[in-house]
Order: structure tokens, then C-alpha cells, then sequence
């Protein structure tokens, strides 16, 4: 009997180039890290935990590789000079575009966020809870 092949031949039209498999691959791992991120602050159960972080580990050191495999090719590349205005775009699935900043935590404010946090906490109560200036927390 002679082997038949499952996966016939497509035109090239139809594939995907190898830069957007590599941009593919990125988001995903992003997407993965970012669930087991997730799965981390919500295990109540310590092996379960340290099972996502090391899935989670294994998720950035993948996207690292990926990372320097476009970045070798210039297809992601991080100097803020040299990108085109359609470059800070991601594809997000449904959702259609998101803009990639990474100047967001800085023009945020979300790098005083602790201090304020700490500032708000006076004492302990006799149960052991924090009781603060505000009510909230």
C-alpha cells in the first residue's frame, strides 16, 4: 500500500512566512506566561504553585529564544527610533489591536503606587489586620 500524504501541498499564499510564525510563537509564550501568572497568585496549594512557576520559567526562557531569533533577523526590534508607527501594535486575537507601551508604567504613576500603599498602613488591631488610614484595605 502506498503512503498517502495527510498534509497536501499548499501554495506559498498560503502559508505563513517565518517571521510571522516567530511573532506568532512570542505571543503565545507572552499569553501562556501570563496565564501561569495567574495560576500562581491564585494556587492555594504549594506544589501547585511551584509547578506554574516552573512552567512559567520554562515559558520565558522559550520566549527569550524566540526573542533573539527575530531580533538577529531585525523583525523585533526595541530601539524607538528604528520602529515603523505600525510597529507598537500587537494583534490580540479578537480584540483587534493593542498599542505596545512600555513607557505606560512610567507615565502611570503606577511606580508611586507602593510607597502611597505603605504610607496608608498605622497599626495592627488586636486580630492581627492591618488597620489603615483608609477603609479599603
Amino acid at each position: 500500500m502506498k503512503p498517502t500524504n495527510r498534509y497536501p501541498r499548499t501554495s506559498s499564499q498560503n502559508r505563513l512566512s517565518d517571521r510571522d510564525m516567530l511573532f506568532d510563537l512570542l505571543s503565545t509564550e507572552k499569553h501562556m506566561s501570563h496565564m501561569y501568572d495567574h495560576g500562581i497568585m491564585e494556587s492555594s496549594n504549594t506544589d501547585v504553585r511551584y509547578t506554574f512557576e516552573e512552567l512559567q520559567h520554562d515559558e520565558h526562557e522559550n520566549a527569550q529564544v524566540i526573542f533573539n531569533a527575530m531580533q538577529e533577523r531585525g523583525w523585533y526590534n526595541t530601539n524607538k527610533r528604528s520602529r515603523t508607527p505600525d510597529s507598537n501594535y500587537l494583534q490580540v486575537g479578537r480584540s483587534g489591536r493593542s498599542i505596545a507601551n512600555s513607557e505606560y508604567a512610567v507615565t502611570s504613576g503606577s511606580q508611586k503606587f507602593g510607597s502611597r500603599l505603605n504610607n496608608n498602613i498605622k497599626y495592627r488591631n488586636n486580630e492581627g489586620r492591618r488597620v489603615t488610614n483608609n477603609s479599603f484595605i
